[in-house]
């Protein structure tokens, strides 16, 4: 049948069907719902005995290995990973320049993981590889057991991203800007209305929702934009220096909304500010260089300390890490 058909060969006792990367990567393509899938992805390479017969069509193949064998192997459906935030090795080179260097952490339901690191650390490049804005020189990340290179929009349909200065429409009002992103999601009717007026009571909004963004408070603005990454509800949130430039009191009410979402959801949370990791982190990776130079709850990080502050483990491990 050519490159992603099986490869058939006649023989007394049967037809012998090799079950490769090439019609594994075709019944994926063709029909995501085909039982066989599973059995395929977790067999290629190997070969089975089936029944010889006249002819063995591509169709009647599927029917015949489907039948044999769904029963008797069973794997996870492709974007039910049990860890549902998982980073391996991620690369990335700007021309001679590698900003980020075989980074890896998994990140599980409940949990807030603080990504740590000095300006220029890498820490908003990998972000932005995880959401699988940019590709990966190596590595891969994948959100919910989905590759976010290869195929990013289911992962990325489940994920609420908070970008580092992240774009807002100044010229609308609050609820404008969050109708028009949840209408961008797929939302309509009364289920849109629902969703817009959850974002801004949850975000402490309503009493300015008839505002134009322009007019906000840049707490506020950041309000604005943590709202419409929650508005869909998500699984995963990725959120890139969330409190950068906020004063004190700001801080904290962004924070407390941090701490309302992680009760369900995996967060990974990406910041230079060490009192937030140590507010709200239960786990904290530190990169520097673009490289990994420490992983452990800030507890742990403390207790390594001389003096017992995450600040002093910060600075020597940052220092190392750059030189």
């Amino acid at each position: 049948m050519g490159a992603f058909g099986p490869k058939i060969t006649g023989g007394s006792d049967g037809v012998a069907v090799t079950v490769d990367k090439y019609i594994t990567d075709f019944i994926i393509l063709q029909d995501e719902n085909t039982t066989c899938i599973s059995a395929l992805f977790r067999l290629k390479n190997k070969k089975f005995r089936l029944k010889k017969q006249k002819n063995l069509s591509f169709k009647l193949f599927i029917r015949i290995f489907s039948t044999r064998f769904k029963e008797k192997i069973k794997t996870p459906e492709k974007g039910h990973a049990k860890t549902m935030i998982e980073v391996k090795n991620l690369t990335k080179d700007f021309g001679p320049k590698r900003v980020v260097d075989h980074v890896s952490f998994s990140v599980e339901k409940g949990e807030i993981l603080g990504f740590l690191g000095p300006n220029g650390a890498g820490k908003s490049t990998t972000m932005r590889m995880i959401m699988g804005y940019i590709p990966p020189t190596e590595g891969s990340a994948s959100i919910g057991g989905f590759d976010m290179a290869s195929d990013p929009l289911p992962g990325r349909k489940k994920t609420g991203y908070l970008p580092e200065n992240a774009p807002v429409y100044p010229d609308m009002t609050v609820f404008e800007y969050l109708d028009f992103c949840a209408r961008a999601r797929g939302f309509r009717g009364p289920e849109k209305g629902k969703r817009v007026d959850g974002a801004l009571e949850k975000c402490f909004l309503t009493q300015v929702k008839n505002q134009t963004i322009h007019t906000l408070s840049k707490g506020f603005k950041q309000r604005v934009c943590f709202a419409q990454s929650i508005l869909h509800d998500p699984e995963y949130l990725i959120m890139d220096e969330p409190t950068d430039g906020l004063d004190p009191n700001q801080k904290h009410e962004v924070r407390m909304m941090i701490r309302e979402m992680s009760r369900n959801k995996a967060i990974v949370l990406s910041t230079h500010i060490l009192e937030e990791a140590e507010s709200l982190c239960g786990r904290a990776v530190i990169i520097a260089g673009g490289r990994i130079v420490a992983d452990d709850s800030p507890g742990n990080l403390k207790k390594s300390s001389p003096d017992g502050r995450l600040e002093s483990v910060f600075r020597t491990l940052t220092t190392q890490g750059e030189s």
